[in-house]
């Protein structure tokens, strides 16, 4: 986020509570206009009520909710599931079938052909959830959610989410209360046998989720938070604003000022991709905000045709585009 954008709203507001970096580039001055939380999620409340799951010793369902491309899930996804050892262990994956053929084939190399059970996308799904005990809800860690309605619509529902040390994640799940937070393989491993054969901890987490969720995150404070935002905005003196001195005045301008590692697009190589494997999957997204976005829909603009011929060049033919819906 550009911090002039910050400096020159009234009032910033985000969808989520992890706080904005303020100082995404050294050459540019903290941003220090007032930054105000609302979630973009509610409702919850009226959801269906926490059933009680079954108590049996090992009864445990498992499943992951959402894309499975890349720049959203994980790409140590398989690797974390195929590490946990218990006999028929499987995970439901429900949502857009994307990576699918990749995320089987990984499955297999590790001998895990059982792992992931796909059943595509669902439009009920509540109905889903409701067949869930834990959420196994491992992103990629510079993933582009903010509000992560998914991880709420399941912890209103009693699914018990186990998440990646993520700075998005980490402000809705708290670690042992409603929820448990991984920071490796093998505390992933240790989180899931945990859960597995301890009902009792599963029920503890399962009804502070839905709690927390449904206490928190409900239209009421919604709309009550942003009265006290616009009365707060009305306070403030009328201005002009020059969206050209925050974003630029071209396309190429406009991507480049929402971008974290701008000396990239003037230093593109292959030791900068190797040295960061999560950058490969970024510029691989065609939606999103991506360079292949903006070029696509601004096809006159030189820098970024530029731009987009030199990144094709460093990715190569044999590798595709990756789309979000």
């Amino acid at each position: 986020i550009p911090p002039r954008l910050i400096d020159e709203a009234s009032v910033f507001i985000t969808s989520t509570a992890a706080p904005p970096d303020r100082h995404p580039r050294a050459d540019l001055p903290a941003a220090q206009a007032p930054i105000q939380f609302v979630s973009s999620g509610g409702g919850f409340e009226f959801l269906p009520p926490v059933h009680q799951r079954s108590d049996r010793q090992g009864a445990c369902s498992f499943g992951y909710i959402g894309t499975t491309n890349p720049t959203k899930l994980s790409p140590d996804f398989v690797d974390f599931l195929s590490a946990v050892p218990t006999q028929g262990f499987s995970v439901k994956v429900i949502g857009d079938e994307m990576n699918k053929d990749y995320l089987v084939a990984q499955s297999i190399a590790k001998r895990r052909s059982n792992l992931l059970e796909f059943v595509g996308y669902k439009e009920d799904v509540i109905s889903e959830m409701s067949r869930l005990d834990v959420l196994l809800y491992l992103l990629n860690p510079r993933h582009y959610g903010t509000a992560e309605i998914v991880l709420l619509e399941a912890m209103a529902m009693g699914v018990v989410p186990v998440v990646l040390n993520n700075l998005i994640e980490r402000n809705i799940v708290q670690h042992g209360i409603n929820g448990l937070i991984v920071n490796s393989k093998e505390e992933f491993v240790q989180a899931v046998v945990s859960l597995t054969t301890s009902p009792s901890l599963r029920q503890r987490l399962r009804i502070n989720a839905s709690r927390f969720v449904r206490e928190t995150y409900t239209r009421a404070h919604m709309i009550e938070k942003f009265h006290q935002i616009y009365a707060m905005a009305l306070q403030c003196p009328k201005k002009t604003l020059s969206f050209d001195t925050i974003f630029g005045s071209t396309p190429s301008e406009w991507f480049l000022s929402c971008q974290r590692d701008q000396a990239f697009y003037s230093d593109m190589s292959h030791a900068r991709l190797d040295n960061d494997p999560l950058l490969r999957l970024e510029l691989m997204e065609v939606t999103k905000g991506s360079i292949s976005q903006f070029s696509t829909y601004f096809g006159d603009d030189l820098i970024l045709r530029q731009w987009m011929e030199k990144i094709r060049s460093l990715l190569g033919s044999s590798l595709q585009p990756i789309r979000t819906y």
